[in-house]
């Protein structure tokens, strides 16, 4: 093969690696948000690479942030949350590429045997929810 066939060819792997990467990734602007659905007047305590600090939502109350596209913790996922509540502990990777629609902007709704979230349009046919597994 020539030089310029080979280099063409590399060319070509890289464009399609740096396409698939940023369809993998949330864009700068991607609206993130949990909403504490765990019901009475359970807490939800949510910390997550990409947020300032840890935030504490009453039952009922929700948090949202706009991805700023800053480079999380090597290996993690910038929308990596951990949540906490009486004496049960989950984590969740926000932004995961599954039957979930991957890094669309979304609210989840954490509760205590499932997280759930809207994809799309907030229509109830939608709405899909994941046991906890951790």
């Amino acid at each position: 093969m020539s030089p310029f066939c080979r280099n063409f060819s590399m060319a070509w792997v890289l464009m399609a690696f740096v396409l698939f990467a940023n369809s993998a990734m949330p864009t700068n602007g991607s609206t993130v948000g949990v909403k504490n659905m765990l019901g009475g007047k359970l807490m939800l305590s949510v910390l997550c690479f990409h947020i300032d600090k840890e935030h504490i939502i009453p039952n009922g109350g929700s948090f949202e942030w706009t991805y700023n596209g800053g480079a999380p913790p090597i290996g993690h996922s910038p929308f990596m949350c951990f949540f906490r509540w009486n004496n049960v502990h989950h984590s969740l990777d926000l932004c995961r590429t599954t039957r979930h629609a991957g890094c669309e902007s979304a609210i989840w709704e954490i509760k205590e045997k499932q997280y759930c979230r809207y994809i799309g349009k907030a229509e109830p046919a939608n709405y899909v929810c994941d046991d906890w597994i951790d």
